[in-house]
């Protein structure tokens, strides 16, 4: 018999660059710069980058991030 646990935590929902820039109000081509240049973690799921929003914004709280502004 297979048993499972009641209080599991839910499973990470990956969503796509243009999810992660909706729900921080930012740029798609920001968060894939973001991303291209190792500052917020992302998976690749298919051959392409996919976000666990709770682990960038851990990131993002953790230390400055550059300005959308800045190159």
């Amino acid at each position: 018999m297979h048993e499972t646990k009641n209080n599991a935590e839910p499973s990470t929902r990956w969503v796509t660059a243009k999810e992660c820039a909706e729900y921080f109000s930012l740029s798609v081509e920001f968060i894939r710069r973001l991303t291209q240049a190792g500052e917020i973690p992302a998976m690749k799921i298919r051959g392409l980058s996919r976000y666990d929003l709770e682990e960038v914004e851990r990131t993002f709280l953790s230390y400055d991030m550059p300005s959308e502004d800045s190159k």
